[in-house]
């Protein structure tokens, strides 16, 4: 049984992949194993209710509503967390079918400790924890009616003042 997709479209997510012309079942079946990993992720992360919400929302190539932005959110979301799991993944699978073990992972920067790689992984974990974000519930937070009250200060109380050591603009 193949394993499918929680919210993009699993023809989509291997083309975004620049994959889709792979025969490679052992490349297929970690792209499917990582898939299955990030489906049970959001289950964690967002809780199995709020996730079935966002996948019955429907999907839009232009979303403009609230509802269509969210499942466009969730759709990027997993497209980068299954990206990320692939690129720690794939490069190690790389390297053991196409060269001798020995050496070859400290011969190679991307399977290392490449800084470039590490900025990369950094910037879809910072993609992802933004997107799991605009997914959560929202929250209401109303406590009551807005109320408002004035301090009625005689004159206008300026932030550079509060700041010792900071000089005030204009001044000395």
């Amino acid at each position: 049984m193949a394993i499918d997709t929680l919210y993009i479209d699993k023809d989509l997510l291997i083309q975004r992949l620049r994959m889709s012309d792979t025969t490679d079942t052992d490349t297929l079946t970690l792209i499917d194993q990582s898939i299955a990993k990030v489906r049970t992720e959001f289950y964690r992360r967002l809780g199995l209710t709020r996730s079935l919400e966002i996948e019955a929302l429907p999907s839009v190539e232009n979303p403009v509503t609230e509802d269509q932005l969210v499942r466009s959110v969730a759709e990027t979301t997993e497209f980068y967390w299954v990206m990320r799991k692939l690129v720690c993944i794939l490069p190690q699978m790389f390297l053991e079918t196409s060269h001798a073990i020995q050496n070859a992972f400290d011969d190679v920067p991307i399977t290392r400790d490449s800084p470039s790689l590490q900025k990369y992984l950094q910037c879809l974990d910072n993609d992802i924890e933004i997107g799991l974000g605009q997914m959560e519930s929202p929250q209401d937070n109303c406590a009551g009616s807005p109320r408002s009250f004035s301090a009625k200060r005689e004159t206008p109380f300026i932030i550079t003042n509060a700041h010792p050591g900071r000089p005030i603009f204009g001044g000395c």
